[in-house]
């Protein structure tokens, strides 16, 4: 089990999760899914490409800490106290 990743996490490459759910929240902080864009400082945005195949946030599956994004980059951070399945 991975940590939850959220809206604002960090990512490789100098990166931030840049979006997270209206009405999901880990911590306070909106849970962030496949598809939400990462800023990268290397590459051009990208978005998460890998996610949780068993929890799902608004029917998308929901992304962790060590998700990856479209250019390579990894999504560093998540929860302290949350963690999502395979």
């Amino acid at each position: 089990m991975l940590p939850a990743a959220r809206m604002g996490d960090l990512a490789c490459h100098c990166g931030v999760v840049e979006l997270g759910s209206c009405n999901v929240f880990t911590n306070c902080i909106p849970q962030t899914f496949l598809g939400a864009p990462v800023c990268c400082a290397i590459h051009v945005k990208s978005c998460i490409c890998t996610a949780s195949c068993t929890v799902f946030v608004n029917n998308i599956p929901a992304a962790r800490a060590g998700d990856c994004g479209g250019c390579g980059t990894v999504v560093s951070t998540g929860s302290c106290n949350v963690f999502i399945g395979p």
